[in-house]
């Protein structure tokens, strides 16, 4: 009969390529760690496991060169609309129906997420 190979407790051998040799030191506020923190606790993962895990498995958003003209344009365009919308909103302009220029706020956020391709 053969005899059953002994298990010698311990921690399990990790293989020489999935060994972590390299830290990385993070500098947070207070805030940014309470919600890092609170982030890792909701998904139910260590804090450094959560970090390794949104910084590396996150898509990465690159704007193609081709559309970096357009992306500034919009991004100066939606920040001429909010200045718009703070003055109908503090009553300085008058004559602009707010909807109006927020429906134009939220196309140039869609528009903007077609350069991410999402």
């Amino acid at each position: 009969m053969k005899e059953k190979a002994q298990n010698k407790g311990g921690r399990p051998k990790i293989k020489e390529e999935d060994k972590r040799r390299h830290r990385v030191t993070l500098s947070l506020t207070d805030k940014e760690l309470k919600t890092a923190s609170g982030c890792a606790h909701l998904t139910g993962k260590k804090l450094t496991e959560w970090i390794r895990i949104t910084a590396l498995d996150a898509p990465l958003k690159i704007v193609p060169a081709v559309n970096k003209k357009v992306w500034h344009n919009l991004a100066r365009l939606g920040g001429n609309l909010n200045q718009l919308m703070f003055g109908i909103n503090s009553g300085e302009i008058k004559g602009f129906d707010p909807e109006i220029v927020n429906e134009l706020i939220q196309e140039i956020k869609r528009t903007k997420s077609l350069f991410y391709g999402e």
